[in-house]
């Protein structure tokens, strides 16, 4: 019946009622449709049906019209991996092995069978780059609803995408997607829900139980399924979609919290930043680290690595804790893997490990609302995005659960939530009122407003410059004086002799340090900052002195007793060169 509804072969009244339980439809078909979608259970006979498809296209359809010389004609067997698509191609060869159409094969090679008619039946992998190229006259897609893959969020789209230009120039081709249901999301779902129970011209859902396809399948087995696991049973042989299971991210809603062309954000010295990590022995799962920030109320995340296993997960480790490092991150948190193993190694690392409070579940469903309502920015990275896509949502026992499919990596993803997570939680419980606080304080503190414990400095305003001395002696008649060699005035401060005339006619005592009478700065005693207070020492940076609290001391300030710029930058390896951030902390 399925053949006939497929190719619009004639039905009679039985026929058209079995017709219209498994589609849904009112019409009758009068041609072949050009995209069929088989929904069924385990053991129904879809691949047997499927070969004998793909053969009869390739034996007895005539493509010559549509294809140009030298040109070829390709029956393509997809699936997950090729070892899936063994199937298929089995009983394609075990078909062409009767004596009908023996002398149709010219030769036949371990993937693929070449005819004389010019067509080639061949088995692909469901990847969305190997299917270009081709001139595909039939595609038929294997376990539709179980591809996966790590480079991609919805393969099977991409797939299908691909597939549709290369039957676009054939008349009567024909895509057929088999599988058996299992969550309610990809291509397969999508197609039962838009076109199943629909008289759509192109599109052909049939869905139907095992036992409807395959009478011959022990009635015992299906009743001990429904027994063990009534929900697994209804999508293994029942063929219905698993209501406890469905896609948890929608894409629109992951590429919507990207943005476009970020791939890494550089250190900001300004900003907080915090650390997740997944890691891994580096057998089978990848080794993964997250750091990011919070800024205009969103958690921002700014670096992603993933190294795939098989790795070396001591020299990861390094190679982590010193980005980690680098971003001023000197603790981070990740999950219950491994035990204590992680904590140690990072810990010898110089960077601190706590493992997280919440489970990876706990988090998944976390991030949600961070993910829904805009409350983060993302990068621009398809690991993100094919792997929180590919995470399901299970539903059993009053609670949910979130995990990857089966065959498939959440490592990435758990890094991204657990950090998300985690700057959430900051954000929620006040930490971020509290550092911008302690920021605004480190700021003070820099600028001399408050000392060291915080408390504020209430300074006297600097007493304003006293004006030159209106003496006429120093200035005019006193210095050509000086110059014709006689005395320099007195000191006005002072009133000392041993004055001397200096720069611009200006008068200097050697005995109070005076110019023109007016007093000279506090001296630089002992390496020490002069201002109140403080008497941190200092250090020469760029030729000037300057203070790890007050930046650059005047340069009206005396250097050193006794020293010279040149001596004191000679002394300066044995000057304390801490910075603010080991002092006071990360703000």
């Amino acid at each position: 019946m399925f053949l006939a509804a497929l190719f619009g072969l004639g039905m009679n009244e039985e026929q058209r009622e079995i017709y219209r339980r498994h589609t849904g439809r009112s019409d009758v078909p009068s041609r072949q449709f050009r995209e069929c979608f088989l929904i069924c259970g385990r053991r129904s006979g879809k691949s047997i049906v499927a070969s004998l498809i793909g053969v009869f296209l390739a034996c007895f359809y005539d493509f010559s019209a549509y294809l140009a010389p030298g040109e070829t004609g390709v029956v393509m067997i997809l699936g997950a991996d090729r070892r899936q698509c063994r199937t298929i191609f089995n009983y394609c060869v075990a078909l062409l092995e009767v004596p009908l159409l023996r002398n149709l094969v010219a030769a036949k090679l371990k993937e693929s069978i070449h005819l004389t008619n010019g067509l080639v039946i061949e088995v692909h992998t469901s990847n969305y780059k190997s299917v270009r190229g081709a001139t595909v006259v039939a595609a038929i897609c294997d376990e539709l609803a179980f591809w996966q893959s790590e480079d991609t969020a919805n393969p099977d789209v991409e797939v299908l995408n691909a597939l549709r230009p290369s039957m676009a120039t054939i008349p009567n081709a024909l895509l057929l997607g088999i599988s058996s249901p299992f969550a309610r999301k990809g291509v397969l779902y999508n197609a039962h829900k838009e076109h199943f129970g629909k008289d759509s011209p192109d599109t052909l859902v049939w869905q139907a139980d095992s036992k409807s396809m395959n009478p011959l399948l022990p009635e015992a087995v299906i009743a001990a399924a429904y027994a063990k696991d009534p929900s697994s049973a209804r999508a293994e042989y029942g063929g219905l979609f698993r209501e406890d299971i469905e896609a948890f991210l929608s894409l629109e809603t992951v590429e919507a919290r990207m943005v476009p062309g970020r791939r890494e954000l550089p250190y900001d010295p300004e900003k907080t930043y915090y650390g997740f990590v997944d890691p891994s022995v580096g057998v089978a799962d990848s080794f993964t680290m997250a750091i990011g920030h919070f800024e205009r109320d969103l958690a921002v995340l700014d670096v992603l690595r993933e190294v795939p296993a098989p790795l070396s997960p001591k020299a990861v480790t390094n190679e982590f804790a010193a980005i980690f490092k680098a971003f001023r991150v000197h603790e981070i948190e990740g999950d219950h893997y491994a035990g204590e193993w992680p904590r140690e190694e990072f810990e010898k690392c110089g960077v601190s490990y706590r493992v997280a409070e919440k489970t990876k579940n706990e988090m998944y469903l976390e991030m949600l609302p961070i993910l829904l309502s805009s409350g983060c920015e993302l990068l621009d990275n398809p690991r993100i995005s094919a792997q929180l896509t590919g995470l399901e949502r299970r539903t059993g026992r009053g609670r949910d659960s979130v995990d990857h499919a089966p065959g498939s990596h959440d490592d990435v993803a758990n890094c991204v939530a657990g950090l998300l997570c985690r700057i959430a939680s900051w954000n929620v419980t006040g930490g971020f009122a509290v550092l911008d606080w302690a920021r605004k304080v480190a700021k003070e503190i820099a600028e001399g407003v408050r000392d060291l414990y915080g408390e504020l400095i209430h300074k006297p305003a600097p007493p304003k410059p006293q004006p030159a001395v209106e003496n006429p002696i120093t200035r005019g008649d006193g210095f050509k004086a000086w110059l014709e060699g006689g005395k320099a005035p007195l000191c006005p401060l002072c009133h000392a002799t041993c004055t001397i005339y200096v720069g611009n006619q200006v008068l200097h005592c050697n005995a109070c340090g005076s110019n023109d009478g007016i007093p000279r700065p506090k001296p630089i005693e002992n390496n020490q900052c002069p201002v109140e207070g403080c008497g941190l020492p200092l250090v020469m940076s760029s030729g000037s002195l300057r203070c790890q609290n007050h930046g650059q001391v005047p340069d009206s300030t005396p250097v050193v007793i006794g020293m010279s710029r040149a001596q004191l930058r000679g002394h300066g390896g044995f000057m304390l060169r801490t910075n603010f951030t080991n002092r006071f902390g990360r703000f």
